[in-house]
């Protein structure tokens, strides 16, 4: 009888053999390959081979065995791998090796050391061919390999040539981006505004809302690979500054202090010039201290009002300092006699003049005299009698003109001497 399966390695010999009983020894064996004996060495390529035998004994009677011995051939050993790829920069990849033939027992060995058949990830920096040995438990070795083409991605730089101003603030960008190999085929800005996104290399932008703004910009290579920065709140944009003060008086009389009143808004700093006027020709203040002009002139009063990033906003307005008419008021007079006897103001320009004169309870006394004549003095009657020696009370009111009518006002006491 010949039975069984045997399994050997590709290129591996096993011995097959036969049992036979009965008739007469010795047994003569021939094998369905041709070869005599028993057993036989068989070395076979195929991968299945089945060995008969017939059996003839010494009276010539010959028996075949209705099964053979078949010998399995482990198929010869073999490697797939992963196809060549090609990937951006940055980015992961799988590969691996699907090994067959052989008894299964195989060990793989990695150019950069992984020991298994993958798949796993790998993120070359540059073009790298990717080595694998494979080995059976046969003895069989092979190899094979898999190129990992890397495409540079683009290099992103950009710049604006103003990034913090008021509004409306245009800025022009500037895209210094490269490559190492290939070229930069497409752009794409993100402004951050909601607005259109733009396409061009190097764009100009108008942004017209305060706030602060990320810039983005991809890039994509003419290989399909592409880079994304984004700048957070490289843009920052504030609210014009808008100049704005009043003054008081806006004429007056030489040396008449004058108040400045700062309605400027969106501001942070202020800067005053008031050439010519006593307290100082500049002030850095919100409001300047009172100031006064020592001489007549019509003078300009500036402020610049302006914000940390630089943005200014100018105003001016204008004050008229004139040499004001004095008013001079004796006090003290001698009704009656030949000099000095009537009580009047003196001064020139005055437009309007209003002299009230009264008993020592002033306004709330006894009304002695009025005139609205700057030139008609008081000679010391009350009525049509003398009025009596002593102290009285006057009240001036009176305009002049400087720029404008500016009202005037003036009180003291008059002594009259008998």
């Amino acid at each position: 009888t010949v039975s069984g399966i045997d399994t050997i390695c590709s290129g591996q010999s096993v011995n097959v053999f036969a049992s036979a009983n009965g008739g007469t020894q010795p047994y003569n064996y021939l094998w369905s390959n041709g070869a005599t004996g028993n057993p036989i060495s068989v070395s076979p390529t195929s991968l299945f081979t089945v060995y008969y035998v017939t059996i003839t004994d010494s009276n010539g009677c010959m028996a075949s065995s209705p099964t053979g011995d078949t010998i399995y051939v482990f198929p010869a050993l073999s490697v797939i791998v992963y196809s060549d790829t090609t990937i951006c920069a940055g980015q992961a990849v799988s590969i691996g090796a699907i090994a067959s033939g052989d008894n299964h027992l195989y060990t793989y060995n990695w150019s950069n050391g992984n020991t298994d058949s993958g798949p796993f990830s790998i993120s070359p920096t540059t073009t790298t061919t990717y080595s694998v040995i494979v080995s059976s438990g046969c003895g069989g070795i092979i190899s094979s390999q898999i190129i990992v083409k890397v495409n540079p991605v683009p290099n992103i730089q950009f710049s604006g040539n103003v990034i913090k101003g008021c509004i409306p603030l245009n800025i022009n960008f500037t895209n210094t981006s490269t490559i190492l190999s290939g070229n930069i085929v497409f752009w794409l800005w993100n402004f951050g505004d909601a607005t259109f996104n733009d396409t061009t290399q190097n764009p100009g932008h108008l942004y017209e809302l305060p706030g602060n703004y990320t810039v983005t910009l991809t890039a994509i290579s003419d290989s399909g690979c592409s880079t994304t920065i984004s700048k957070t709140d490289y843009i920052s944009i504030e609210n014009t500054p808008v100049s704005n003060f009043v003054l008081n008086p806006t004429n007056g009389c030489v040396n008449t202090n004058i108040t400045a009143t700062n309605n400027s808004s969106n501001a942070t700093k202020y800067l005053w010039t008031m050439p010519g006027s006593n307290y100082s020709d500049t002030s850095t203040r919100f409001n300047p201290f009172p100031f006064s002009y020592p001489m007549d002139s019509t003078y300009i009063v500036t402020l610049t009002a302006s914000t940390d990033y630089g943005c200014t906003s100018t105003s001016q307005n204008n004050v008229t300092i004139c040499c004001c008419t004095e008013l001079y008021v004796p006090n003290a007079f001698t009704p009656g006699l030949n000099i000095n006897n009537k009580f009047f103001a003196l001064g020139e320009g005055i437009l309007f003049f209003h002299m009230s004169i009264y008993n020592r309870w002033g306004g709330s006394g006894l009304l002695v005299y009025e005139t609205f004549d700057i030139s008609q003095g008081w000679d010391g009657t009350c009525g049509s009698l003398p009025a009596p020696e002593d102290v009285y009370v006057y009240q001036i009111e009176y305009t002049i003109e400087c720029g404008s009518i500016i009202p005037k006002y003036t009180q003291g006491i008059v002594t009259v001497i008998r």
